[in-house]
């Protein structure tokens, strides 16, 4: 997978006002629209592919923590100037890829509420809590902590 295939995949997410896009191998990519996953019509992805695209993404620190924490956050910026905050971790398939666009809503939270690092004043990030991204994802994972009851 090429940064063209992602551009196009990330436009469609705006479009369709998705909160995320999710890459996982061995999956076709899909978009979280209110409340339900909707898979693309792109081919199943092979880990490969996510593994080329997310060393395009990674600084050699963010390899770092990827490596010893399994996940790493980073910023990704499409050519059309619009800011995803982009979750890379580790599965049992491969690396995997979690999109969310950054927009004016988390802004507007973080100044309406105040919301500064009480030490060096720097602004938080905000936004709308996704609670079935949680328990997607912490149904893939395989930590002990799975989000089911028995």
């Amino acid at each position: 997978m090429d940064t063209k295939e992602l551009e196009l995949m990330l436009a469609a997410m705006v479009r369709a006002g998705a909160s995320s896009l999710h890459l996982i191998p061995g999956q076709r990519p899909c978009i979280r629209v209110q409340r339900r996953f909707v898979q693309s019509e792109h081919g199943v992805l092979v880990a490969a592919a996510i593994d080329e695209l997310t060393r395009d993404l990674m600084f050699a620190d963010h390899r770092q923590r990827l490596g010893r924490d399994g996940q790493v956050d980073v910023l990704y910026v499409g050519r059309n100037g619009q800011r995803f905050r982009t979750t890379v971790f580790r599965q049992e398939t491969g690396v995997a890829l979690l999109f969310q666009a950054l927009d004016a809503d988390g802004e507007r939270m973080g100044e309406r509420g105040h919301e500064f690092g009480t030490t060096t004043g720097r602004k938080r990030r905000c936004g709308w809590f996704d609670g079935m991204v949680l328990r997607y994802r912490t149904d893939e994972t395989d930590d002990g902590w799975s989000g089911k009851e028995g």
